[in-house]
């Protein structure tokens, strides 16, 4: 699956759903790392909680064209919007919550401005983080 993006760019997604979700999550991943980092967490919240998670590769990283190649956060910030918009359209009504799962995600999840744009209803989380 792909988040299709204004101007015919499309980002790679990856979804672990359950038949009749409950709740709506997107992870966001941190600098250096993937969609796959939710993995377990995923796995989790869509067998035990009843929540469809969705997790992308921002531009620039994971299995994306270019990785490696820094778009700039005001370009990371407008795709996390349009992603939640797409989100809202195809889960009506269901709760929203966007996760960081590094301080640069969460920091980018917790600005006022990606608060005021998600709409209402959007709650943002911060995952904790564990160095290795």
């Amino acid at each position: 699956m792909r988040f299709d993006l204004p101007g015919g760019d499309s980002l790679v997604v990856r979804v672990w759903s359950t038949p009749t979700p409950r709740h709506i999550v997107l992870g966001v991943h941190g600098f250096n790392d993937y969609s796959k980092a939710f993995e377990s967490l995923a796995q989790h919240l869509a067998g035990k909680l009843g929540a469809t998670v969705y997790a992308y590769d921002q531009r620039g990283f994971g299995a994306n064209p270019e990785p490696g190649v820094w778009p700039g956060s005001d370009a990371l910030l407008a795709e996390l919007r349009h992603i939640v918009v797409q989100l809202r359209q195809r889960h009506p009504g269901l709760p929203l919550t966007v996760m960081g799962a590094a301080p640069l995600a969460a920091a980018k999840c917790v600005t006022p401005t990606a608060k005021r744009t998600a709409g209402p209803g959007v709650g943002v989380r911060q995952t904790p983080v564990t160095y290795f």
